[in-house]
């Protein structure tokens, strides 16, 4: 699902020369409103699991 594929985007943004906030910025862009929660929250956990693990 999307949610996962945001997990993953999330996890590898760690390694990207791109800000937090705009990557966000598209994903709100990108998706529909009624999508922008969950695949946010998606996105910051993915970025979640990395912490401090690298």
């Amino acid at each position: 699902t999307r949610a996962v594929n945001m997990a993953m985007v999330g996890a590898l943004s760690w390694f990207l020369p791109v800000k937090v906030s705009t990557l966000e910025e598209v994903i709100k862009w990108r998706l529909p409103e009624k999508l922008h929660r969950v695949n946010l929250e998606a996105f910051r956990q993915g970025r979640k699991a990395l912490k401090g693990k690298l």
